[in-house]
């Protein structure tokens, strides 16, 4: 999700001089309904679950955190 996120966020910035256009409206109001379940996972028994018990993820969010 985190690599979608990112996507969206260069599309962004790529579209931020750009005149409007549904298309740049999409973009941003992906971005803004993925920034919000983004947000929700930290919160997230099951997530916080996978990470506890898988190594690689473990050690990446000790490192990001």
């Amino acid at each position: 999700m985190e690599s979608l996120l990112n996507d969206l966020e260069a599309a962004k910035e790529r579209l931020n001089s750009a005149k409007a256009s549904h298309f740049k409206a999409m973009v941003y109001l992906t971005w803004k309904k993925l920034d919000q379940y983004y947000a929700l996972i930290d919160d997230s028994y099951t997530y916080i679950t996978a990470v506890a018990l898988n190594l690689y993820l473990k050690l990446n969010w000790i490192r990001h955190h």
